[in-house]
């Protein structure tokens, strides 16, 4: 019972670190996607200087690496998430499997306590027979 519930408890504890990654990748892809539109904001703005301007030019390459680079984290940050999603599903199913076999200890527990019980009646029963 010690052990299941130990197991249980690592399983628990795995499920809140995945959790915890999965939380800092939406923070970081939030961040990325901030500054791609501080990018863009800066560059409509700077727009009605004229399209000559080096301004606008190196804001548009910027961009265009951004761009490049957002697809590249967007790609790893999809792949990453498909990779724990199905952690966190296998370790629900394994938490679930957990939960189940506690309760099946629990029962054979109780199983086993009520054929103990049940041992000492029908020794104190034969002891009794034999002092009559």
């Amino acid at each position: 019972m010690q052990m299941a519930m130990e197991g249980h408890a690592r399983m628990l504890e795995q499920y809140a670190d995945l959790e915890e990654k999965h939380m800092q990748l939406l923070a970081r892809h939030r961040k990325i996607r901030e500054g791609i539109d501080d990018v863009k904001k800066a560059a409509a703005k700077a727009g009605v200087r004229g399209a000559e301007s080096k301004f606008i030019n190196s804001l548009a390459a910027e961009i265009s690496a951004l761009k490049v680079e957002r697809e590249k984290e967007r790609r790893y940050l999809r792949d990453e998430n498909k990779g724990l999603q199905a952690q966190l599903r296998d370790t629900a199913e394994a938490v679930q499997a957990a939960g189940e076999l506690l309760v099946r200890l629990k029962e054979a527990e109780e199983a086993v306590a009520v054929a103990q019980k049940r041992a000492m009646e029908a020794e104190q029963e034969t002891v009794k027979a034999y002092k009559h």
